[in-house]
């Protein structure tokens, strides 16, 4: 592999792993948001049946606590999607760039 192709391979999947964690986190937030808002006692985010964050009211406060293995299953995923759409795009560009 050219040395380009191994840093354009690094790159988009540094970018996917930013954007993974930039989306997971206003995922948290909003969950935290709607939590406030509904007055809830518990609120548990998940996708489908995989439950990946808890939010709960205690004596002191609120906590919210990330479930394993629901999380790293949910950003592991999040990263392969967020991936494969970099991918993508970039070969459809460089494909209609090349029709040119």
């Amino acid at each position: 592999m050219r040395k380009t192709a191994r840093l354009q391979w690094v790159t988009w999947i540094l970018e996917s792993l930013l954007l993974a964690t930039v989306g997971l986190s206003v995922v948290i937030f909003l969950g935290y948001a709607t939590f406030y808002a509904t007055g809830r006692g518990e609120l548990t985010l998940g996708l489908g049946h995989l439950v990946f964050y808890r939010i709960n009211k205690v004596a002191t406060g609120v906590t919210g606590q990330a479930l394993n293995p629901g999380m790293g299953i949910t950003w592991l995923g999040t990263i392969i999607l967020i991936t494969g759409v970099i991918i993508e795009s970039h070969r459809a560009h460089d494909r209609h760039h090349r029709a040119t």
